[in-house]
């Protein structure tokens, strides 16, 4: 049985198929090394084009982490090349962390091509943290180097990056700009050539300015525009559009002309905000505009309403607050956009909670209170006389029916199932909008989602199916795009039910008549 004390795992890693330290030669290495220490490969762990500069991208080394802190770990000691094969973490405590991990656990980490590992001395010790210091500032060095090279690149007119997703097309050209070749999706230029970007097919910039259009001139969302591209058939480079997608091309500042290069901050999520940033580069003119400018503001703007990207400190977010308590005393937090705050997501991000926020902008917790009641009592009691109005409407046009008290349905000839919720106007950031909540709707067969004005009356009431009110979103205006029957009188409501009673749903396909103020 193979001792404990003298099994081994190794781990190699690689950041480049062009790389000297080939997982070869590292395999190499740490087997003459194990054999001469008398010990006995169990395991392997391999990171083959992966950077050093941090564990998110390492799924060989998480694992290995991972494996370490196991009771039934197979092995005692860890066999790396070198301490820049371990990592080149820029914060060099990182890479002690990670090698303390694995001791904590009873399982050593050698770099078998160092000599400190040998000799565990104090002097070994300093050279094993200069060592670490001298991994991370090699890729420190680098990245500058590279950076340098892509300025200077982008500087003679070329381009580098992804594309979007359509619309735009990579032209390979030599240094001298004596030849051009057409790459393919997903094809690299050759080692001597530079990247120039032209307009796509027509097809493509056709769909781009659509899809600009539709974005920026009307309520969709990204998500809803996706799904509607695919189910109209659109493929982007043969794949079905996805979010991130469309997220990345409506972003784009090439579609107006522009080039931008260091947006975001390297081994950062944060983005640069300033042209003026020395890091950031804006080039004029690269390519013919595909949309106007006008078009790109307004979909940039819609993104930042939707995305709520705005650096507001504590205070300021504070003082919309109590600005909006003042207009709105009993505001709640699905309010708090259309009262010009920032989103939910912001206030607890800065607050930890939108109640805390409300408690320091001195929100008054008996108007609340009495505001939510007021809302409750005049809900039940508008629900109770609907309920009794819907029952009287069925039992004059013959309809059998009984009622679920509990659950707010009724049973229509025993066969249809018939659920009723009142919902009001509110304040939206794109003005008044209907607002209703999916909680406590119970499983039915059709929905009455009545439309109630401030003076207590009903405006309309849409009748829809299940499956209709599954896509209907939180806010909506007119039948929410989901095909709802818009009713505005009781007869039309009489006349549904009964065909839905007799097993005709296909009424529901109707063509829409005149809404009037009120139901009778």
């Amino acid at each position: 049985m193979l001792d404990l004390k003298t099994a081994a795992a190794q781990y190699i890693r690689m950041s480049t198929d062009t790389q000297s330290l080939s997982p070869g030669m590292q395999k190499h290495a740490i087997q003459e090394y194990a054999q001469t220490a008398g010990l006995t490969l169990v395991a392997s762990y391999e990171d083959e084009g992966r950077s050093g500069l941090t564990l998110r991208h390492r799924a060989e080394m998480r694992r290995l982490l991972i494996d370490v802190a196991r009771d039934d770990c197979p092995f005692s000691v860890v066999l790396v090349y070198d301490v820049s094969r371990w990592g080149r973490f820029q914060d060099t405590d990182e890479s002690a962390y990670y090698e303390y991990h694995c001791r904590m656990h009873g399982v050593e980490v050698v770099y078998v091509s160092e000599p400190f590992d040998r000799h565990k001395t104090p002097m070994m010790a300093l050279i094993k943290a200069l060592k670490r210091a001298m991994a991370a500032e090699f890729s420190r060095e680098l990245a500058v180097k590279v950076m340098e090279a892509q300025r200077r690149a982008i500087a003679l007119g070329f381009q580098i990056g992804r594309t979007p997703c359509i619309g735009v097309d990579r032209i390979a050209v030599s240094p001298e700009r004596n030849s051009r070749r057409l790459l393919i999706y997903g094809e690299r230029p050759r080692k001597a050539e530079r990247v120039v970007w032209v307009p796509g097919p027509a097809k493509e910039l056709a769909l781009v300015r659509r899809i600009f259009a539709e974005y920026a001139t009307t309520d969709i969302a990204l998500a809803a525009l996706s799904v509607k591209l695919n189910k109209e058939g659109h493929l982007a480079r043969g794949k079905a559009f996805t979010l991130t997608m469309l997220k990345c091309l409506i972003d784009c500042e090439i579609f107006y002309g522009e080039f931008t290069w260091g947006r975001r901050k390297s081994g950062a999520r944060a983005q640069r905000r300033s042209d003026e940033d020395p890091a950031f580069l804006r080039m004029t003119g690269i390519m013919e505009p595909i949309v106007s400018r006008q078009t790109w503001n307004q979909a940039q703007a819609k993104r930042r309403d939707r995305l709520h990207v705005f650096d507001r400190s504590k205070q300021e977010l504070l003082d919309d607050l109590r600005a909006a308590l003042r207009k709105n005393p009993a505001l709640t937090a699905t309010e708090l956009r259309g009262n010009g705050c920032a989103s939910v997501a912001k206030y607890r991000e800065k607050f930890g909670s939108v109640r805390e926020a409300m408690r320091l902008a001195g929100r008054d917790e008996g108007a609340l209170r009495a505001a939510y009641l007021h809302r409750k009592a005049r809900t039940h009691k508008l629900s109770k006389r609907f309920k009794w109005d819907l029952a009287h409407l069925m039992t004059q046009n013959g309809l059998k029916w009984s009622f679920q008290g509990n659950q707010q349905l009724f049973f229509v000839e025993s066969t249809l199932r018939l659920s009723f919720k009142l919902i009001w106007q509110r304040e939206h950031r794109r003005g008044l909008r209907w607002h209703f909540q999916r909680v406590s709707v119970p499983a039915f067969d059709h929905l009455l989602l009545v439309l109630m004005q401030e003076n207590n009356t009903a405006d309309g009431i849409l009748l829809m199916t299940a499956s209709q009110f599954k896509e209907l979103r939180t806010w909506f205006v007119g039948d929410g795009s989901v095909g709802a029957r818009r009713l505005g009188s009781a007869s039309e409501l009489a006349e549904q039910l009964v065909a839905l009673s007799a097993g005709l749903p296909s009424v529901l396909m109707a063509k829409d008549s005149a809404t009037t103020p009120a139901l009778n």
